[in-house]
């Protein structure tokens, strides 16, 4: 399919342009290169901006070892206006930036795959130059209201490992197990594998990096989403017995009598507010590691329009990030040796 010059033509027009998750793609080339370009200067920035501000905050470039950094293990001092902040506050202002930061890095990324994937690769497999086979990776905000936690992790975030997470759960279906992708077994099954698997992946990469990493600490975080995934349907599952949402109609399964019917709005409010909630009390493990290990360092622009704007910490204000030009690296041995970026 992918290399043969003699392909039986197929109507393309039939893949609708939105899902119901809220990704899309995009009908012309050009109509998708230029939403991607967008997408990318859109991430970038954001990046660049997140990342010199809040680099003046000596955690994000020591990680948690900032507190014993100096002689006699004293502490880093933040700046005047870090330092003046509660430390409930700080939490709150860390976690917010750790999410952009970390969200918009990603974003950034996976659009430059799909520009090397249009570019290089689609010379060699003339299909990857398709719009259709570049749909937006990252779903609507509005799944994370209407599904609460579920929707942050299962339609928001970008789902580029979603095969591979679901993968065993799709072989015990296979192998008769489970009786059906929509059967109570498969959905608990689904619950805890994704995970799981993730929390696994992202340990390994925790325990490869460089730096004073704890692969426990990714692995707790993603392995603890699942249990805020499951506690927020049980007591949702509970509370639908008894109201619904006012488009609803009434319970088919209590004709004689009405519920109460909620507000979506107070659905969605509160959906939202556990989602904050839950990535508050848990994201400090994972920014822990990922701030040992030098992941919030990444910048992906060679050059910075945030210090160009004086933005940046003194000691930090170099305009072009040098370090962003590939160069060789010699290893010990041949298998260590290559282009590093």
């Amino acid at each position: 399919m992918f290399t043969s010059s003699a392909i039986v033509p197929a109507d393309v027009s039939s893949i609708p342009r939105n899902t119901r998750n809220g990704s899309y793609i995009e009908r012309t080339n050009a109509e998708f290169l230029r939403a991607t370009y967008i997408r990318l200067v859109t991430s970038v920035l954001i990046t660049d901006f997140v990342a010199t501000i809040f680099r003046h905050d000596p955690y994000y470039s020591l990680g948690p070892t900032y507190n014993t950094a100096l002689p006699d293990n004293q502490p880093v001092p933040l700046p005047p206006t870090l330092a003046s902040l509660s430390p409930p506050t700080l939490h709150f202002v860390r976690g917010v930036a750790f999410l952009i930061l970390v969200q918009q890095s990603l974003a950034s990324c996976l659009t430059m795959h799909d520009l090397v994937q249009y570019y290089i690769f689609g010379h060699f497999s003339p299909i990857r130059r398709e719009p259709w086979w570049h749909p937006t990776q990252w779903g609507s905000p509005m799944a994370v209201a209407d599904r609460g936690y579920a929707g942050f992790w299962g339609t928001w975030w970008h789902q580029s490992f979603r095969n591979i997470f679901t993968a065993p759960t799709d072989y015990l279906i296979q192998l008769g197990v489970l009786s059906g992708p929509r059967s109570k077994g498969a959905q608990r099954t689904n619950l805890f594998f994704p995970f799981f698997v993730s929390s696994v992946l992202h340990a390994a990469a925790s325990h490869m990096a460089p730096g004073p990493t704890r692969a426990w600490q990714p692995f707790a975080f993603f392995a603890s989403a699942s249990f805020g995934v499951a506690m927020q349907d049980g007591v949702c599952g509970v509370l639908d017995r008894y109201c619904g949402d006012k488009d609803e109609g009434l319970d088919p399964k209590r004709p004689d009598g009405p519920r109460w019917q909620r507000p979506i709005w107070l659905r969605r409010t509160v959906n939202l507010l556990y989602v904050a909630l839950w990535l508050l009390i848990s994201y400090r493990p994972l920014m822990e590691d990922m701030a040992s290990s030098g992941f919030l360092q990444y910048e992906p622009s060679p050059v910075s329009f945030a210090r160009i704007l004086g933005l940046g910490r003194r000691g930090d204000e170099q305009i072009l990030r040098g370090s962003h030009w590939p160069w060789w690296h010699h290893g010990e041995h041949w298998w260590e040796s290559g282009l590093a970026v």
